[in-house]
């Protein structure tokens, strides 16, 4: 495959598991002098963009793509062959084969198909799991320990005497993974008392936590970005961030704002949120495996998640941010 070919990487799936291969994709990129192009949801392929790891995308939306799914061809379909034709190779994040062989009926160079995921019963990380797949793939040279992360986007703002804001995002993906709003809460009574300004952000399928946050942080401010570029311009003057294991707060770490992950049920070696200042924190002293992936609900009253407490949740915090200057 020539290096000066443009790859495509075609990856449907949600937030967490793009983002998470953001940084190899920079990586991709500097191999790449033909650039990197995506397909994936809509939202995620202009959030791409915007951060420069696209050079441009398609959303997987598209009908366009429809046909890529059939069993047969049905016929010649120009569209998606002349799509297809520029890239030197495909770069495909999914478990389908069928997808794949979907592909290589209207793109005659090679498909990488990788799974987006690291199998459940292996504890890596997921940023490990695909650099390992593209460095066999031969698309990257050698792993690189050291993850490359955007310049220039948003970072701590030295404001000196100012209070430092702190954005609590109490959401995530799945229910399962979500401490408890009113630990939310206590957490940011207690950093203000630190001295910060805690400010609360909702996502637009949060609705369902609004009612308890705002019973418990009643004046406070609560943000509700309805896109994700709106989120991204968010985070722009924040100097933390605190949330549950989620693709929001795997964005916020990439980003480069420290970011602070609360872990329950899903496993931090697989999934802790990677970015120049990141830290998490974990349930201590629990007889038990992270049971997330492997079983359809928490324990009863979901122990790891009440094992973490407001307190741990904001010493930890404190550190972080005291470590950033």
């Amino acid at each position: 495959m020539r290096d000066d070919a443009p790859i495509l990487v075609y990856h449907p799936g949600a937030l967490g598991d793009v983002v998470a291969t953001f940084d190899n994709l920079l990586r991709l990129k500097q191999r790449f002098p033909g650039g990197v192009e995506g397909v994936c949801q809509n939202a995620l392929g202009k959030l791409g963009c915007t951060l420069g790891i696209f050079r441009r995308a398609f959303p997987v939306e598209s009908s366009v793509f429809a046909g890529l799914y059939a069993e047969t061809s049905g016929g010649s379909d120009p569209v998606p062959g002349s799509l297809f034709r520029p890239y030197g190779g495909v770069v495909l994040f999914s478990n389908s084969r069928h997808l794949e062989r979907g592909i290589s009926r209207v793109f005659h160079g090679p498909v990488y198909r990788m799974p987006p995921r690291p199998p459940i019963t292996s504890r890596i990380h997921i940023h490990d799991h695909v650099s390992g797949h593209l460095v066999a793939a031969g698309l990257l040279t050698a792993v690189n320990d050291g993850a490359s992360f955007p310049k220039g986007f948003p970072s701590v703002k030295r404001r000196k005497g100012a209070s430092k804001t702190v954005f609590i995002h109490p959401g995530s993906g799945s229910l399962r993974k979500n401490w408890p709003s009113a630990r939310f809460a206590a957490l940011a009574r207690r950093i203000r008392q630190e001295g910060m300004v805690p400010e609360f952000i909702l996502g637009p399928a949060e609705d369902h936590i609004f009612p308890r946050i705002a019973e418990d942080v009643s004046g406070w401010t609560i943000h509700t970005p309805a896109t994700l570029d709106a989120f991204v311009t968010l985070l722009e003057r924040a100097d933390g961030y605190v949330g549950n294991d989620g693709g929001a707060t795997h964005l916020a770490a990439f980003l480069g704002l420290p970011t602070l992950a609360i872990f329950g049920p899903s496993d931090p070696v697989r999934w802790r949120p990677r970015g120049r200042r990141t830290a998490v924190v974990t349930p201590a002293d629990l007889n038990c495996r992270p049971c997330f992936e492997r079983t359809e609900e928490n324990c009863e009253g979901s122990p790891c998640l009440l094992a973490v407490t407001a307190p741990d949740v904001a010493a930890r915090l404190l550190e972080l941010l005291s470590d950033c200057g």
